[in-house]
């Protein structure tokens, strides 16, 4: 399985790449403009070890 397929199943209803480019456009940003991060990365840590685990732990052999 590559990733395309891996990704039809996880997203089965997922649209082409275009239509997220045109709904969301590119921004043109100062070079050393501030953004603000969505979580630290301690959370996304958490959040990945979490769904590692559920996916370990549903699984059957």
């Amino acid at each position: 399985m590559d990733y395309k397929d891996l990704a039809n199943v996880i997203f089965p209803e997922a649209k082409e790449i275009s239509y997220y480019e045109e709904k969301y456009p590119r921004r043109d940003l100062e070079e050393r403009s501030n953004s603000y991060k969505v979580c630290t990365k301690s959370n996304r840590m958490y959040a990945y070890r979490r769904i590692l685990s559920s996916i370990n732990s549903n699984e059957t052999c």
